[in-house]
């Protein structure tokens, strides 16, 4: 079976007077994820948009075989 790369680093964004994050792009790596957002954040192309780093740490489904 051959290994998947899991894009670990999600960039969400939120418009500042709302309450839900939207997905922007998945990243493998932290680095790439930075840099998106640095480019994001220049272009500027809504007001009131922020943009947000994940980081997926807990795997539910597989913290559940683990008890």
């Amino acid at each position: 079976m051959e290994d998947i790369k899991v894009r670990k680093y999600l960039v969400m964004s939120k418009f500042t007077h709302g309450e839900r994050f939207l997905l922007e792009k998945q990243f493998l790596n932290r680095h790439s994820a930075d840099h998106y957002c640095e480019l994001m954040t220049e272009e500027n192309e809504h007001d009131n948009l922020e943009f947000f780093l994940f980081e997926q740490t807990v795997a539910y489904n597989e913290k559940a075989k683990d008890c």
